[in-house]
Parts: structure tokens; sequence; C-alpha cells
């Protein structure tokens, strides 16, 4: 039995791309789980969070507590069992990020996938992944912060190492036929269009959920303009980002192009008007 393993970083959208696998005919997914715990959904700290807990609640499934590896273990004989198509998304933010769950000293690499592995599985292994500026813009932290980088390198070399393939979220949200059909050819799943347009309404699922109107504003070619275009106020720190060497290899190794000189000028052009703009407002004595 072929196993579908979703890898993905935090604020790369993960929950979004939960919701559209999950909500497929004849798929069981576990949501962020990890031998470290597991995300929280919607019922914040009365979510379920290992995969025994995931597949009781959500899919009636009868998975008896134990170690993470014996609980996936039963995870895969029962979907296999029942022709189910098992998908798990990895918590892997948590295996490369410090943190309280793993005592500070994450494991930098892939543990849901090594436990598949020692168990004998076969793995269809995938990566969403999204620019490191947009995901370091979404975190709302100074330019400067370094809590996200070294991680986040260590994150996508594994990926590239590994030769995992990889999804953007840009792509995902401008033509989501295309790329789940793509995903689908992966790990061995039908995504047509006509099967997960029900998506909005899959509440089995860990991280930031949204209201369906809110989330289907996610999907098409005007939500990637608008994700592209940095408020004003941030343009300053876009720029910053942008010119930021290690973010640059980060972003190469995920799949994206470095800007060119040029953009990064009409970039630079839009600071430098932003700010006259706001010296000019000061002056102006109708603001007095």
């Amino acid at each position: 039995m072929r196993v579908g393993l979703l890898l993905c970083y935090a604020r790369s959208g993960g929950t979004l791309l939960n919701q559209m696998i999950g909500s497929l005919p004849n798929v069981v997914m576990l949501s962020e789980v990890s031998p470290y715990g597991g995300g929280w959904g919607r019922l914040a700290g009365k979510s379920p969070t290992t995969p025994a807990e995931q597949l009781r609640q959500w899919y009636g499934l009868k998975i008896h507590n134990g170690s993470y590896e014996s609980e996936l273990a039963q995870a895969v004989e029962a979907c296999y069992k029942l022709g189910k198509e098992l998908v798990i998304r990895d918590w892997s933010f948590i295996s490369f990020t410090p943190a309280v769950q793993n005592g500070f000293l994450p494991p930098q690499r892939f543990v849901t996938l090594d436990a598949l592995n020692r168990l004998g599985v076969d793995v269809a292994t995938f990566a969403l992944v999204r620019h490191p500026i947009s995901i370091w813009m979404s975190r709302r932290e100074p330019v400067d912060d370094g809590e996200f980088l070294l991680p986040y390198k260590n994150y996508v070399n594994q990926l590239a190492e590994l030769a995992v393939p990889l999804f953007r979220y840009e792509d995902l949200c401008a033509n989501p036929d295309e790329v789940m059909g793509n995903i689908g050819d992966v790990i061995g799943i039908e995504c047509s269009d006509k099967a997960w347009q029900a998506f909005n309404t899959f509440e089995f699922v860990s991280g930031d959920v949204q209201s369906a109107q809110s989330i289907e504003r996610h999907l098409g070619p005007q939500a990637v303009i608008s994700m592209s275009l940095p408020k004003p106020k941030n343009y300053e720190q876009f720029v910053k980002l942008h010119f930021r060497r290690d973010l640059q290899h980060a972003a190469r190794l995920s799949g994206y192009a470095s800007p060119s000189k040029l953009n990064l000028l009409g970039m630079v052009g839009k600071v430098v008007m932003n700010r006259f703009q706001g010296v000019w407002a000061k002056k102006d004595p109708r603001n007095a």
C-alpha cells in the first residue's frame, strides 16, 4: 500500500492543501502529526493531535494508543483493510524549529518519513512550499529576526537532499486544478476538480482553518496578484528581505528564481516614493 506524505513548513498553505486532499473521496488524512505532538485545530487545546486520536474521532477507526510508530502502523493496516487511501500531513515545523515540544533540540530531519521507512511502507513524499519572503512577512517578524531563517534553511536543504517533489503554494492558488492533478499523479490518487470542490467544508484538519467564504479567496489568479504586492507600509521590509543572500538561497532551493535587478530597482523606487509621501504628508498644513 502506498501512503502519501505531505511535508510543509508553517505559514506555507499546508492547511489549505490539507483540506483539498482530505475532502477527496476515499481518503483518510492525518493532519500535522509528529512524535513531538501535533498542531491544533478548531477545538484549540482539545484538538486531537496523535494519529490514534484523529483516526478515532474523525474517522471512527479503532486505533489503540501507543508509540507514534505503532499508531502509524495501525493506520496503514486499517486503511489497507478498508481500501482507503492514507495521506499524512507531517508537522514539519517542529522537526526543524527549536520549541518546547522537542526540548529545543529539533532533529533536523523528517521524522515521520523515517518512521514510515522503518515500517517498510511505500511512501510517496511531496512538499508544498511558499516563497520564504512571504512566509517571513506573514510571521510579522523584524527583518533581522534570526529565529526563522536557520530552521527554514535546514528544512529546504533536507527537501533538496531527498529530491522531494515540490509544489508551490502560489501555483496552487493560481491553478488549483492543474496542481491538484499533478499531486494526484505523485501519490496515486484521483484529484480532479469535481473531487475536491467541497474542500471548504472539510474540518478534519489542524492549523489556521478559515471560514468557507474567506478560504475561497485563496484560489484564482487575483489571489496571487494580491499576495505578491505588499502593502505600502511593508515596501521597505520587502526590499530588505529581497537583498538578503541567505533568503535568496533558500528561495532558489524552494524552486523560486531570484528577482531581476529591474524588479529590485522598481521595489527600491516604491520605498523612496513611500518615504517621500510620508514626509510630504507631515509637512502638509492640512495634516497639522
